[in-house]
């Protein structure tokens, strides 16, 4: 029986640290691009967006550039 009163302690420990972690870190970064913010207002997550958008296609510019380059 204690084994799964800690057990269930260890568990709900497990998902308050997820929970905070979550808005303590609340912007991520996947490769180049920044992820908004899930607390983050439509306005800030649309210029995150908007700002990833243009990182993608500086990118694949750059990547085109260099392909040309290299012919």
């Amino acid at each position: 029986m204690r084994t799964f009163i800690r057990l269930g302690g260890l568990l709900a420990t497990l998902a308050v640290l997820a929970f905070a972690g979550k808005h303590l870190f609340p912007a991520r970064t996947v490769g180049d691009v920044t992820v908004p913010s899930p607390l983050a207002t439509p306005a800030e997550a649309k210029a995150t967006i908007d700002q990833a958008r243009r990182d993608i296609d500086a990118a694949a510019k750059a990547a085109a550039d260099r392909a040309s380059a290299a012919e």
